[in-house]
């Protein structure tokens, strides 16, 4: 499991802080300790209608992010709160989640709010 996590956009240096890395820009995953290739995707609700679902289908979509080697799936933050079910198959198969909030941005122009 996972004990440590970093994300090191220090350039590719040699080890933390140190500025004489190589000068790229690029942003590293650390994983207790480990560097790790983020390879996936973006998840979007699996069906529009809440409940509709099945664990089958979450299942056989999990497996084939599996199966396409990818690690990683972005959860969108403008779907719905996912059952346990798929956390729980994630962790199983192995597959790391970012997952955005769960906020929206709508502008509140009333004199109130600002």
């Amino acid at each position: 499991g996972f004990r440590t996590v970093r994300l090191q956009t220090d350039g590719g240096a040699a080890s933390p802080g140190d500025s004489t890395g190589s000068g790229n820009t690029s942003m590293v995953l650390v994983v207790n300790g480990q560097r790790v290739l983020v390879r996936g995707s973006s998840l979007v609700p699996l069906d529009t209608f809440n409940g509709r679902t099945s664990a089958a289908a979450t299942l056989r979509m999990l497996r084939s992010v599996r199966d396409a080697n990818m690690n990683t799936l972005r959860v969108w933050g403008g779907g719905t709160y996912l059952p346990p079910l798929f956390y729980d198959l994630c962790d199983e198969l192995g597959i790391m989640l970012m997952h955005d909030f769960m906020l929206t941005w709508y502008p509140n122009r009333s004199e109130e709010h600002t």
